[in-house]
Parts: C-alpha cells; structure tokens; sequence
C-alpha cells in the first residue's frame, strides 16, 4: 500500500475511534435535534419586532449554521490537523457563508489560543469563497454585469487569496508540535452569539432604511449588504437584465453591497473571537474591501 494511503487510513481510524468520545455524540445529536427544529413546520417564517427586522425560522437556520460549520472545522481539525483542516474547512464553509464562517472561526481561536493562527486563515479564506461565488451569481443574471466587475472582483480574490496563504503559512509555524484543546463539535453559544450580532445589524439596517426612506440604489444595496452581499449583487443585475440600469452603473451598489457585508463580519470577528483574532481578520476584510474599491478605480 503506497504511503499516503497508509497514512490516510491512519487517520480515518483514529477519526473513528476518537469519534466514540461522549461528549462528541452528544454535540452531533444537539445538532441533529437543531437541525430537525429548523426543517419542522414549528418555527415562524415571517417578519416580527421593529420595522420587520426579524425573522425567527431565518435566525434560527443561522444558529443550525453557524453550529455546522464549526462541527466540520472540529473534525476538519482532527483529520487534518489544525494547520491544514481549519483554513480548508474555513475556505469550503465560505460558500455556505463567510459570516458565519468568521463567527465559527472566532469560536475555536477563542476557545484554543494554539488555533489562532489556523481560524484567522480559515475566516480570510472563507472571502475568497465569497468572491468566487459573487462572480458566479452575477454571471448567471447578467454576464455584462461581470464584465464591468471583474477588474474589482479580481483584486479582491487575489488580496484575500495572498492574505489567507499568509496566514495558513504563519499557521503551519504556529501548530507545529503544539499540543491543542479539542473543544467541543458543537459550540452552542458561539451559534446564539453569532444570530444574536446578525439580528442586531439587521434592525440597524432596517431602522436606518425606514428612516432615510427610498434615497437610491446604493444606499438600498447597501443596507442589503450588511445580511447577504450575493441578494443585493443579484438585485443591481437583474435591473441590467431588464434594461432598467446601465451595467457600469450596478458596480458601485454592488462594491457598496460587498463593503456592507465586511462590517459585518468584522462586527463578528470581534464579537466572538478574541482580540487578536478580531484585529488580524478586520485587516485582512479592509485590504480585500480597499482592493476592490481600488480595481474599481483603475477601471474608470
């Protein structure tokens, strides 16, 4: 048997011994029961609480998230060992969602300081996901949409792409021979954290919507940004697919949308990471904000 191969099935059968641990099963079957509570007709799904800000079956599907992503980067961690397992499981979890992503992130850099390193690797790389995958909705609703924001949209991937390699290479330093703290699969309270921030951002942006009223495309696409930048990039060119707005005239809303949606990951990088962990990935979401801003420039 080749070597990676014996090394391989090494791994899977410590995974599967190590995986009979008690207070594991108990973390999946709290996930499985929060999962079955989001997909069982119990839970509201509309609008309550002031101007329409909250949505308790959309809260509640961001906790179950929020919960996954951090299950995948325990055993992501386990597997693969933290230099490689939380960047990996931080860039595919990005296209679930990169805001959930930096909350799960900041859980295990909090809960561990030993994964610092590896969590703020993974949260940078999880907006290469988001990058990847607003290139991906535009073009399939308006490929002249893309044409006018790939300048923009490539300095941001590469910046969050040399960024994040950055960060995994500072990992792979850090962990070496390190002793780390499992933790738990599941971190409840960093699932409730992470809705509790969201909800909060999202009354804020409802608030300040019904207070300004209807004052333009970017300051609507904006407040979009600050819950889903894919919606809000989605919106600005469907109106180009119907002739209703110019393609060039759709990238700053969408710049603006993609701005929005930084803040808040950075409000929860802060919120449930420590110190260091909140400052290294603010940065990161900065340079790849200002990167983009900057291809937009150099376009005009």
């Amino acid at each position: 048997m080749a070597p990676m191969a014996v090394a391989l099935t090494t791994r899977f059968r410590a995974l599967a011994r190590d995986a009979l641990r008690a207070n594991e099963w108990l973390d999946l079957l709290l996930f499985g029961v929060a999962v079955a509570l989001v997909t069982l007709p119990v839970i509201p799904d509309r609008a309550f609480g002031p101007f329409g800000g909250i949505n308790p079956l959309r809260v509640s599907r961001l906790v179950v998230l929020v919960m996954g992503i951090g299950a995948l980067g325990h055993f992501a961690v386990r597997f693969l060992g933290a230099r490689t397992g939380l960047p990996a499981s931080g860039f595919v979890s990005g296209f679930v969602s990169s805001a959930a992503t930096v909350a799960a992130m900041g859980s295990r850099a909090q809960h561990d300081a030993l994964l610092l390193e590896p969590a703020v690797a993974g949260a940078v790389l999880s907006t290469v996901s988001t990058v990847i995958q607003l290139a991906i909705v535009v073009v399939a609703v308006s490929p002249p949409t893309l044409a006018k924001l790939v300048v923009p949209l490539a300095f941001a991937g590469a910046t969050s792409i040399g960024y994040g390699l950055f960060d995994a290479r500072r990992a792979a330093v850090a962990t070496a021979g390190g002793a780390m703290d499992r933790g738990r699969a599941v971190d409840l309270k960093a699932a409730l954290l992470f809705a509790s921030i969201v909800t909060s951002v999202l009354l804020l942006g409802a608030a300040l919507q019904a207070r300004l009223g209807e004052t333009g495309l970017v300051v609507g696409l904006f407040f979009a940004g600050f819950a889903d930048v894919h919606a809000a990039a989605i919106s600005a060119a469907s109106l180009v697919a119907g002739g209703g707005l110019a393609a060039e005239h759709a990238v700053v809303p969408i710049l603006a949308a993609l701005t929005a949606n930084s803040a808040t990951k950075a409000i929860l990088a802060f919120g449930t990471g420590p110190r260091a962990y909140a400052v290294r990935v603010g940065i990161g979401l900065i340079l790849v904000v200002a990167a983009a801003w900057l291809g937009f420039a150099v376009t005009r």
